[in-house]
């Protein structure tokens, strides 16, 4: 399945309302501190997969 966070494909991940989001990518989102550069990077793109559930917009 095509991750809705990195867009690699992969096997092993979670499925987040109806995007999938890869192990790494999860690995990260829970490792990573508020404070580190990339956190901003991470939250757009998770507002991104909540917008589409919303909206019902397809990615």
């Amino acid at each position: 399945m095509q991750c809705s966070m990195c867009q690699s494909y992969k096997r092993e991940g979670i499925h987040l309302l109806e995007s999938f989001v890869c192990s790494d990518c999860e690995r990260v989102m829970v490792a990573t501190n508020p404070l580190h550069p990339l956190y901003p990077l991470l939250i757009q793109r998770m507002k991104v997969i909540l917008f589409a559930k919303q909206t019902g917009w397809s990615q």
